[in-house]
């Protein structure tokens, strides 16, 4: 134990700085690093964008709704028609937004 705080005693008032090989391979390896990491993001990104488009196909199919979409917006319209599968009389006109998802951009 005396032994290695005599080495780190020792390196600590060295002079010596690193070596360029050492700074290169450092920068490589966190290069590496971020890379990984980017591409975890883009991943992540992407499943999520596609267990969300499963979920809005399974909530579509599960309650009949109509799905109205746009250039940047998703809205899901039920009517007494929809969840019946019958005209149900004069409460057929009614409609419900279950769930409207518009892009804030514009």
């Amino acid at each position: 134990m005396k032994e290695s705080g005599l080495r780190l005693k020792k390196k600590l008032q060295s002079k010596a700085g690193e070596t360029i090989a050492e700074i290169l391979v450092t920068m490589i390896i966190l290069s590496l690093a971020v890379l990984m990491l980017a591409g975890a993001v883009v991943t992540t990104a992407r499943v999520n964008k596609q267990a969300d488009n499963t979920d809005t196909s399974f909530q579509t199919r599960q309650t009949g709704a109509k799905v109205s979409t746009g250039t940047n917006s998703t809205k899901v319209i039920l009517s007494e028609e929809n969840a019946t599968g019958d005209a149900g009389g004069a409460s057929s006109a009614e409609t419900v937004v279950l769930m409207s998802k518009e892009n804030p951009s514009k």
